[in-house]
């Protein structure tokens, strides 16, 4: 997938690939879901960004899953990476 980083498509190509991922288990740590990311959506898809700068684009994504698609998605200390929070 090709595109500016915050194109409308390539964020919500993002996200789906962040929820399959946490769907799949075991609950990755944010640095699995970025992987999970450029896996399926492409290299690019948060561009250059790396350490903390890269770690506050995945958190964004998972704001704007809970946002606009009402999943849960929260790190649990327990299971040591990121679930879907069930009410």
């Amino acid at each position: 997938m090709r595109g500016n980083r915050e194109s409308t498509w390539l964020v919500v190509a993002r996200c789906l690939a962040i929820v399959r991922r946490v769907r799949q288990g075991p609950p990755p740590d944010w640095r699995g879901l970025a992987e999970a990311v450029r896996a399926e959506v492409g290299e690019n898809a948060y561009g250059n960004a790396k350490g903390q700068a890269l770690h506050k684009r995945v958190e964004n994504d998972l704001a704007r899953i809970r946002k606009h698609l009402g999943i849960e998605i929260r790190y649990s200390r327990k299971e040591k990476g990121y679930i879907i929070v069930r009410d």
